[in-house]
């Protein structure tokens, strides 16, 4: 499965399951909103090859604005190892539509 609903993630947040939570978004944008739980972890670090202390055995979430870069980096993320990983379907954009409509959302 390539994709993950805003749903499914609150439910994986809700039960405190153990999973890397990753929003790929640049720092700043981060820094001014995140969904609570993720680390930052900008796209441009995976597009060099820089996984840091990442576990690429572990079921990882990556995220960001609206799952338009998420595929891409989802795919590089696979090529270099990492075994269960999905995209937040609509992004960080569909969770403030349907989850937390309060979140200032960094354009």
């Amino acid at each position: 499965m390539d994709n993950i609903s805003v749903f499914e993630l609150k439910e994986l947040l809700d039960k405190k399951t153990d999973f890397q939570f990753l929003d790929i978004r640049e720092s700043h944008m981060y820094e001014h909103s995140h969904i609570p739980g993720a680390q930052s972890h900008p796209r441009f670090l995976i597009r060099r090859g820089n996984f840091g202390e990442l576990d690429k055995e572990k079921q990882t979430v990556i995220y960001c604005l609206s799952n338009i870069n998420c595929p891409e980096i989802r795919d590089l993320m696979r090529e270099n190892g990492f075994k269960n990983i999905r995209c937040l379907d609509k992004g960080i954009a569909g969770w403030v539509d349907e989850i937390d409509p309060d979140m200032d959302l960094y354009l």
